[in-house]
């Protein structure tokens, strides 16, 4: 049985920093709404650990907490966010 994440919203549980926590999960298509990023960047993001984000089949799913702390982290959104780590 596998889940279409344009309307299933599953509860995801984590406790553990950089991990998703007990919130709704919402489809990237729903986050760059939220955002004003493109469903693609966002998935790119979750690729590459910028995002929290969980690929559930094909679809990815994140929370609205997710894609606030994203946003709100401007070390995130740099460009190169290891550029400060050397």
């Amino acid at each position: 049985m596998g889940l279409a994440a344009t309307n299933v919203r599953a509860p995801v549980t984590g406790l553990r920093k950089g991990r998703l926590e007990d919130e709704e999960l919402i489809p990237l298509s729903e986050a760059a709404a939220l955002s004003g990023l493109t469903p693609e960047h966002l998935a790119w993001l979750a690729r590459k650990g910028r995002l929290r984000a969980k690929k559930v089949g094909r679809d990815w799913l994140t929370t609205k907490g997710a894609v606030l702390e994203y946003l709100g982290n401007s070390f995130m959104r740099s460009q190169n966010p290891r550029k400060n780590l050397r």
